[in-house]
C-alpha cells in the first residue's frame, strides 16, 4: 500500500512509465522503498534530449500535447519561467543541470511512456 502511494506521488501510475526527479534525501528514501519495482539513475544530456524529442509531451490545459516544435514550449513555459525556458534545448538544459526552473519544466512534462 505504501509502495503504491509512493509510485503515484512520483507520477508512475502504470508499467513502463518514466519521469525526472531531483535526487535529494526525500527522493533517496522513497527510491529505496520502491527499488524492486523501478530502475533509476543519472541520465546523460543526450538521453534527456532523445527522450524529449522522441517521446516528449507537455501538459497544456490538462491535455497531453506533443512537443512537436519550440512554439508549444514557448507558449507554455516562457511566461511561467520569465523567459528562461523558451525551447526544447532550454528544457533539456534545465533537466540535466537541475536548474532553477527544474520544477516548472518537470511539472509541465507529461510522464514518458
Amino acid at each position: 500500500k505504501n509502495v503504491k502511494k509512493i509510485l503515484n506521488n512520483m507520477k508512475l501510475k502504470s508499467i513502463n512509465e518514466g519521469t525526472f526527479r531531483r535526487y535529494d534525501e526525500a527522493t533517496k528514501k522513497k527510491l529505496h522503498l520502491i527499488e524492486p519495482w523501478v530502475t533509476y539513475g543519472i541520465p546523460s544530456k543526450n538521453m534527456i534530449n532523445d527522450l524529449i524529442r522522441r517521446r516528449g509531451h507537455g501538459k497544456i490545459d490538462g491535455k497531453r500535447i506533443r512537443l512537436s516544435d519550440n512554439v508549444v514550449v514557448e507558449k507554455a513555459l516562457s511566461d511561467e519561467t520569465e523567459g528562461a525556458v523558451i525551447c526544447v534545448d532550454d528544457m533539456v538544459h534545465e533537466l540535466h543541470m537541475v536548474g532553477n526552473e527544474f520544477k516548472k519544466v518537470n511539472s509541465f512534462l507529461w510522464t514518458f511512456q
